[in-house]
Parts: C-alpha cells; structure tokens; sequence
C-alpha cells in the first residue's frame, strides 16, 4: 500500500498494537456485516441480482440469512467461521 492515506491508516492501526490474527478476524467481521447489510438491502428493495440468467434473490429464501446457518457460507468458506451459527 503506497498510497498516502493508506500508509497513514496502517501507521494508526499499529498503534493499537493488536495481533496480527485479531485484526484480521476484526476486518472479516466487518465484511461479513457489509456483506449481510447488502444482502437484506437487496432483498427489502426487490432489488433483482442476475446470475447466468437466475435471479439469485428469488433461488434464495433468505440471502443475508445465509450467511450466518450452520450449511451457510461463512461456515462453509470463511476462515473465521461464525460462533452465530
């Protein structure tokens, strides 16, 4: 990372001195909850999302919902799994 604000970013993180593994389970948390406010938006708007001509949100009965079951994909692919589900 060169650019000017993102070295100035990671000069402040260090300062918390946090280790390396409770950062990065920190920044999967947040991308898991971006991903799951995505998921609802799209499902609360009606907001159609093509794949190979499906319509992912009508193959689902729950997209952000899926993210957090048992079979759901931050279990299945996330290095953190989630302790919700």
């Amino acid at each position: 990372m060169k650019a000017p604000e993102l070295i100035e970013w990671g000069n402040e993180l260090r300062q918390f001195n946090l280790p390396k593994e409770m950062l990065e389970k920190i920044i999967y948390r947040v991308v898991d909850s971006c991903l799951f406010a995505f998921l609802n938006f799209i499902e609360q708007n009606d907001i159609d999302i093509m794949w190979d001509s499906e319509n992912i949100r009508e193959l689902s009965d729950g997209l952000a919902g899926e993210l957090y079951s048992t079979q759901g994909w931050i279990n299945r692919f996330s290095k953190f799994p989630s302790d919700e589900g």
